[in-house]
């Protein structure tokens, strides 16, 4: 339920999926568009700027640097095949701000999660596209009461 969500993340957004359509179905989200590549980010300026969204922000840090040196309010991350599952668990590493957070990985049917990576799985959800079964994987950090 994005309604429950103020501030999101894309980790890796190339052209801006699923951030910029989650942004158009849930126009109250804020979202951050974390991308390395200066090409796919002018693009997506083009984009953002045609539909006429506002509330959407870009970062161009790789993912070690942003959890190092940003300090935004993020409740959710949203990652699909921009980096590894065990990359993209270093959000919830002691010192990071975004420990408490949500992280939704999207990941193909036959996706296993090492023992490692599992610890932090909460839920799994199978969906279909294009004749294709994939998951949703939901991470949050076991550790930590909320």
């Amino acid at each position: 339920d994005f309604n429950r969500y103020i501030t999101i993340a894309d980790i890796g957004t190339g052209a801006g999926f699923p951030g910029i359509p989650l942004k158009i179905m849930f126009p109250h989200l804020q979202l951050i568009l974390i991308e390395v590549n200066n090409k796919k980010i002018r693009f997506m300026q083009e984009v953002i700027k045609e539909l006429n969204l506002d509330g959407v922000h870009f970062i161009s840090d790789d993912w070690r640097t942003f959890l190092r040196t940003t300090e935004l309010t993020i409740e959710l991350f949203l990652a699909r095949a921009s980096l590894q599952p065990v990359e993209l668990l270093r959000i919830y590493k002691s010192q990071s701000i975004y420990k408490n957070a949500r992280l939704i990985y999207w990941a193909s049917q036959h996706w296993k999660p090492t023992p490692g990576v599992a610890l932090y799985v909460k839920e799994e959800k199978s969906y279909s596209v294009g004749g294709k079964k994939r998951r949703y994987i939901f991470f949050e950090n076991k550790s930590m009461e909320r």
